[in-house]
């Protein structure tokens, strides 16, 4: 069965403003209200019952401004910055009452306008609860409606200041100014074009452009667990800033050093996420040769390294032999990629002198970023990597944990990009004695890229379907669970 799309406080406020907005605003919320009386039951259940607590998330509800205790009642309260849109900040606070009113014997809350000096009584009637039933139908009937054309459209429209906000991310193509506005975000473009953007499910916002930051949006990001990233003109990630590390775990990071520090055990992990990168090339390849393409040699050669994996005593010795596997695997392109403008003879880095070494460079950079932000939702530390060596790097585990992902999520983008002519020689540009990415063809990748990427398969163990991003947290939850000696590590291989 489909999962029902989820309604939320501020989704709510946003329909009653801008049907489109609340479109973007309504992307997989998720989550247990039930959290939420917990944390209300322990300011109840303390003796100073006027303590008013800042910003309560109710999962699957959303965020409240301020919560009050008045006796044995709680007031909800919402600050807004004027009384302008009142309506719309009304029908938001409505809606946490009307959602919690019996659990937590609520009846009425607080609109607060500082800067007016105003404070409005707002409370639930039958006339107005009443109107947020028929709300709730028509969001649900508005953000259930044509959702691929309309996420077809975001990646196209130029007045959306090429922000495009797909499921937990944000990407950003212009340039100009990013800071925080009230309790949101607030892009401002290089020509005074704004543009405001959600962070009740945001957790990555991914920047292309030239944007300016300051301190105060990095502690608001910070407090929301929002992960900046950024990536060059080219297309390559230069590095993120990321919240206070809320889930490192003293524990973990001893058994993360004391598996690199043992030669075998870092052994062990480093052949299992080349183990796991060969078997998804070779899924890959499989997939193309029953459609009759001739694969073999490729096959072939990956299949004897795979083998040949199980005997080596080294980092070194698995290092080449991925370099081996990748060289075959690579011959594999020009079979695959039916575009003569798109031909490929060899890897090619910083630059990359070729289409196809262009869109490699620009998805692994992409994968990378994303099991970063994975990692920082665990209770790992991205320093402290196996293949890749544990150095002055900044970061070695995502890019250890991503080996496994490029072929299921990058590779499978770039063949369905030329394969299906969604990119062409035009959306690439010449530059430092080499070939990028230009604005356009970014797009264009990012569109196909997230589709892949929020792509869904049963899975067997769990025995529900799962997303690929679903899938990178999983795999990472594994390795916690091999350092901790709970279960071995088997690293994830496609299905057929």
């Amino acid at each position: 069965m489909k999962n029902q799309a989820r309604i939320y406080g501020s989704l709510v406020q946003a329909y009653l403003i801008c049907k489109k907005q609340a479109w973007f605003l309504s992307r997989n919320l998720s989550g247990d209200p039930d959290n939420a009386f917990l944390e209300i039951g322990r300011l109840i259940s303390e003796n100073s019952y006027n303590r008013e607590k800042r910003q309560l998330f109710i999962e699957g509800i959303g965020i409240l401004d301020f919560v009050k205790i008045e006796g044995d009642k709680v007031v909800f309260a919402e600050v807004k910055k004027s009384s302008r849109a009142l309506e719309s900040a009304e029908y938001q606070l409505l809606f946490y009452i009307y959602k919690l009113k019996e659990k937590l014997n609520i009846t009425h809350g607080e609109i607060r306008i500082p800067k007016e000096k105003k404070v409005k009584i707002v409370t639930l009637t039958p006339e107005k609860e009443a109107r947020l039933q028929e709300l709730e139908k028509e969001i649900l009937h508005t953000i259930e409606i044509g959702k691929e054309q309309i996420l077809r459209k975001v990646f196209l429209s130029k007045t959306l200041l090429e922000l495009i906000k797909v499921k937990e991310t944000i990407y950003i193509f212009s340039s100009g100014d990013l800071k925080r506005h009230d309790n949101s975000l607030l892009f401002v473009s290089e020509n005074g074009e704004k543009k405001y953007l959600p962070v009740e499910n945001t957790k990555e916002i991914m920047v292309f452009g030239e944007v300016n930051i300051n301190k105060r949006l990095l502690n608001f990001m910070s407090e929301k667990e929002i992960i900046l990233s950024y990536f060059n003109y080219y297309g390559y990630y230069m590095g993120s800033f990321y919240p206070r590390e809320r889930n490192n775990s003293g524990y973990m990071i001893l058994q993360q050093a004391k598996a690199y520090l043992n030669p075998k055990d870092r052994l062990i992990l480093a052949k299992k996420f080349v183990e796991g990168a060969l078997k998804n090339s070779l899924k890959v390849l499989g997939y193309y040769r029953k459609k009759g393409l001739d694969l073999e040699q490729g096959i072939t050669t990956i299949n004897e390294v795979l083998r040949s994996l199980e005997n080596t005593r080294n980092i070194e010795q698995v290092m080449a032999l991925e370099a081996q596997a990748k060289r075959s695997y690579y011959t594999c392109f020009n079979e695959i990629v039916k575009n003569e403008e798109f031909k490929f003879s060899k890897r090619s880095r910083k630059p990359p002198k070729d289409y196809i070494n262009t869109l490699i460079s620009f998805s692994n950079s992409l994968v990378y970023s994303i099991v970063l932000r994975d990692i920082y939702s665990t209770h790992l530390d991205p320093r402290i990597g196996y293949l890749h060596s544990t150095n002055f790097r900044r970061f070695t585990l995502n890019l250890d944990v991503a080996e496994i992902f490029k072929p299921v999520i990058g590779d499978r983008t770039i063949f369905s990009l030329v394969n299906r002519g969604k990119i062409k020689p035009n959306d690439f540009e010449t530059a430092l004695n080499g070939i990028f990415l230009n604005a356009s063809g970014k797009r264009k990748f990012l569109e196909v890229f997230e589709e892949k990427l929020h792509e869904t398969f049963h899975h067997k163990r769990l025995n529900r379907k799962v997303s690929y991003r679903e899938l990178i947290r999983l795999e990472l939850y594994k390795i916690e669970k091999h350092l901790m000696q709970e279960e071995t590590y088997t690293p994830f291989v496609m299905g057929r």
